[in-house]
């Protein structure tokens, strides 16, 4: 007499072969219909400050961005920074309240949240930010890359990483 175990097997064995020839008979699914691919680019960083004149300090003085437009809204002074080398990098906007009553909060600083900004030399970067009162962190470098860093807040607790560029490879 035969294993209980042995038929079941057996039998499970036929019902698969059944079922996947069954499947091979069929028409293969039709695809999914295709998704047209939506173009998306960064425009740019919209920062809210408390006082456009001191973060323009920060921003033009410090980190030697150029002021490339201003404009107001109903609510928001605004002025749009680019980077001076003339490169397509997303600007940053900085959006200062028209409304005298409301309160700017400074932002508490947060590891992990930053903006993350490359230079070709990070040490006349940190001095210059060091001479003008905005107390960079001291350049360290990554374990694992190699890459050369240093931490600074603007006068409204934003955070930025400024990394120093790797030489160019020839």
């Amino acid at each position: 007499m035969m294993n209980c175990n042995r038929v079941l097997a057996i039998a499970l064995t036929g019902f698969y072969m059944l079922a996947a020839s069954e499947l091979a008979a069929q028409e293969p699914a039709a695809a999914p219909p295709q998704t047209s691919q939506v173009a998306l680019d960064m425009m740019g960083t919209g920062l809210r400050v408390a006082d456009l004149t001191q973060s323009l300090r920060f921003f033009r003085d410090g980190l030697g961005m150029r002021e490339v437009t201003r404009f107001s809204t109903k609510d928001f002074d605004e002025v749009v920074l680019g980077f001076g080398d003339g490169s397509n990098a997303p600007p940053i906007f900085l959006l200062q309240s028209r409304d005298s009553k409301a309160k700017a909060v400074r932002r508490p600083i947060v590891k992990g949240d930053k903006i993350i900004l490359a230079v070709a030399d990070i040490s006349p970067m940190a001095a210059r930010l060091a001479a003008m009162g905005y107390a960079p962190e001291p350049i360290s470098r990554d374990a694992k890359s190699g890459v050369q860093q240093i931490f600074v807040a603007d006068p409204d607790g934003h955070r930025f990483e400024i990394v120093q560029r790797a030489p160019m490879q020839r």
